[in-house]
């Protein structure tokens, strides 16, 4: 408040308690030229409130005369104490982070099919795009949040992905359409649950039939993932077999990875102890920056050594 006429009067205090709080900045600057961050969650809903502020203080930021380093490698991870290293999010609920990006796929696709068939079924296609906008908040697709939340992040783009199908399907009954138009058009789904090697629809099915679109303007090369039970020949649109498993990739006992080969050109990768591996959290009581709990944010483990996820042989 910088009107002198009313007695709320504010600007010595406000401008005493600005210059404490850039001092205690300045001690990480190498000057008296500093960045200051202003504002935090929740707190710069009013712009016209802050932005009125803001250029109140401009007035007394300094101004050095100084040649600065350049940094020009990565900012991250930001360090708030010695234990305090904001990492954890990078890795935090891999799960929720693939489906998140395996969503944003079908929503891509699902629109581009949409369009290119000339339905309009824009509002099927609402429940996912919503879903992703909320999925991609910062406290969500970086797996911070309680595991609750997570779940109904991941049950909005289930509900979006089913709904999704439906205008999927009715695309491909235009864009699949044959001949002979008395022959019902095979419903299209979508393994949902290829992140766990299982695909519902085609479990125990003699066969099935796979449609790959490509949403580029080119041609390419993608390697293609369908989880199955058992053994299959795999045929082209024309009818031709086509060779398989050009790769071939062994695992030991435990699930570790020990080599790859490219059949093709008899080429046979060897690797040592490539497995999945997880690390033991601290666990602290969080009053002082040593007792920092490993977390959603932070990521400290108990020791440096990781322990494999399995150690039992099948």
């Amino acid at each position: 408040m910088d009107d002198p006429q009313l007695h709320d009067y504010n600007v010595p205090e406000r401008v005493q308690t600005f210059i404490k709080v850039e001092h205690d900045q300045a001690v990480g600057y190498a000057a008296n030229h500093i960045v200051m961050t202003m504002g935090s969650d929740f707190e710069n809903e009013n712009a016209n409130e802050w932005y009125k502020n803001l250029d109140k203080l401009i007035r007394y930021v300094n101004q050095a005369n100084r040649i600065w380093t350049t940094k020009t490698n990565d900012f991250f991870p930001m360090s708030l104490a010695t234990h305090g290293i904001l990492n954890d999010y990078f890795t935090s609920r891999p799960a929720l982070k693939r489906y998140e990006c395996h969503s944003n796929n079908i929503l891509q696709v699902t629109r581009q099919l949409n369009g290119f068939s000339n339905n309009t079924l824009r509002s099927a296609i609402f429940p996912l795009s919503e879903a992703m906008g909320i999925g991609q908040h910062h406290d969500a697709v970086s797996g911070a949040e309680k595991q609750y939340v997570a779940n109904d992040y991941a049950q909005r783009l289930s509900q979006g992905a089913d709904a999704a199908l439906y205008v999927i399907n009715e695309a491909y009954k235009k864009l699949l359409s044959k001949a002979d138009q008395s022959l019902p058009m095979s419903t299209q789904y979508l393994c949902q649950f290829s992140n766990i090697s299982e695909c519902l629809p085609i479990e125990r099915q003699d066969s099935f039939t796979l449609t790959i679109w490509n949403p580029t303007i080119q041609q390419i090369d993608n390697l293609i993932r369908v989880p199955v039970t058992k053994q299959y020949k795999i045929r082209s649109p024309t009818g031709e077999t086509i060779a398989i498993d050009h790769l071939r990739v062994e695992f030991d006992d435990q699930g570790n990875l020990n080599s790859i080969t490219n059949r093709d050109k008899n080429i046979t990768l060897q690797f040592s102890a490539q497995g999945l591996y997880w690390y033991t959290s601290f666990q602290g009581s969080n009053s002082r920056p040593e007792f920092q709990s490993s977390g959603a944010y932070y990521f400290r483990p108990l020791k440096s050594n990781p322990l494999p996820v399995s150690s039992a042989r099948n």
